[in-house]
């Protein structure tokens, strides 16, 4: 996974899948203090970026892994619900 909301826009669901993408990137330019997207790309994904850096602290990855697991979660239970 790339991308929150990627799952959400996949079932068509647009203003939670544009809301988690937002929500994400907005973790990762303001509450991840910067060491992330300095040292990959934003396609990347945000564990294997995290997995390369030697002094990355838990810190800059806590805020953007929270929104992506909630994002998942978010999408299990929406489709648990529907069907």
């Amino acid at each position: 996974m790339c991308w929150p909301g990627t799952g959400h826009l996949y079932r068509r669901q647009w203003a939670r899948g544009c809301s988690w993408a937002a929500l994400y990137g907005t973790a990762l330019l303001f509450l991840s203090s910067g060491t992330i997207l300095a040292a990959g790309s934003v396609t990347d994904p945000l564990l294997v970026t995290a997995l390369r850096l030697e002094t990355v602290a838990f810190v800059d990855v806590a805020m953007p892994l929270t929104v992506l697991v909630c994002s998942v979660l978010d999408l299990f239970t929406r489709d648990m619900l529907d069907n």
